[in-house]
Formats: C-alpha cells, sequence, structure tokens
C-alpha cells in the first residue's frame, strides 16, 4: 500500500496523529502534492492539534521562503480561512495568494480575484475592486484553474456583485 493511502486508511479510522505523520512526513521529504492538499483538508476541518498546525505553518513558511508557489498558496488559504489565530487575514492572505501567481499556482487567481470582488477584506485594508477581481478569476480561468472559471461563472450566473450575462456564465461554467 502507497504511503498516501495510508494515511487517509489512518485519517477515515480517525487516527488523526498517524495520518498527520504519514502525510507530513510525504509533504516534506517527497514534496507530495497529495499530501498537501491531505495536510491542508485536515487543517481546515479542524483536525489538527496546535503543535501539529504549527509545524505545518513553519515548514509552509520556510517552503514559501525557497519559491515553493504551492506553499504561497497553502499559506493564503490559511490566512483566508482564519484557521491559525481565529480569524482571517485577508493581508496576509493577499500577500502569499500575490507570491503564489508569480510561482504560476493558477488556482490563486481564483482566491485572490474572490477577496476583491466579494469585499471581504475591506475592514483590513484590502479594498473591494470588482473589475481587478474578475479580470484575476479571467485571467485564472484563461490558465486552466477550473476553480477560477467555475467562481466567475458563477457571479455571472447570479448577477449580484457582477452584472448578470448569461453567455458568459456558460463560458465560464463549461470550461
Amino acid at each position: 500500500m502507497a504511503n498516501i493511502e495510508l494515511g487517509e486508511l489512518n485519517l477515515r479510522q480517525g487516527k488523526n496523529d498517524v495520518a498527520f505523520d504519514i502525510f507530513f512526513e510525504l509533504a516534506q521529504f517527497e514534496l507530495s502534492a497529495d499530501a498537501q492538499f491531505a495536510l491542508m483538508k485536515m487543517c481546515s476541518d479542524g483536525l489538527l492539534k496546535t503543535d501539529q498546525a504549527e509545524s505545518l505553518m513553519t515548514w509552509l513558511n520556510r517552503e514559501s521562503g525557497r519559491g515553493n508557489g504551492y506553499a504561497d498558496y497553502n499559506v493564503g488559504l490559511i490566512h483566508e480561512q482564519g484557521v491559525i489565530g481565529g480569524k482571517p487575514d485577508y493581508k496576509k492572505a493577499v500577500e502569499f495568494y500575490t507570491k503564489a501567481i508569480k510561482e504560476e499556482v493558477h488556482d490563486a487567481f481564483c482566491n485572490l480575484g474572490n477577496i476583491y470582488i466579494t469585499g471581504v477584506g475591506a475592514a483590513q485594508g484590502v479594498l473591494r475592486d470588482v473589475d481587478k477581481g474578475a479580470e484575476l478569476l479571467a485571467k485564472g480561468a484563461e490558465l486552466g484553474s477550473r476553480q477560477a472559471a467555475y467562481t466567475l461563472g458563477s457571479h455571472y450566473g447570479k448577477g449580484e456583485i457582477i452584472q448578470a450575462d448569461y453567455r458568459k456564465a456558460f463560458f465560464y461554467l463549461t470550461l
């Protein structure tokens, strides 16, 4: 059984500490994208102990300093969701998503664009900019981010923040 499968098996059985150790080792030493995804899911789901979350952040920050765009993306996600510290830090999220974009992590366009479109970070100095957000989402979609395409298509379809445009909604939602 491959190590990632062993980690997933332990996670399904509620052996979160064992799963964390397996995923963390794979992430650190093999730079496994699957292991990094599993760790971020565990983090988002509140399954990590404080020391595990701190270890993960320390490692991600070290990888971020080495130009690892996926680490930048994940640090941005942690800040956006407020996983560590209990409340979102949109300024930090924007900083790390911007770095991830420079490292060609296309899904970062989605998260950054959505912060600008929705204005969720306005109270922290990240002002709402619908045009900039839409441009970021469109660029991410153009580069192959299904997440960005879906998000932009949904905004066009709902017509709440961006004026409804069903042709554009259909286009982005079917990418």
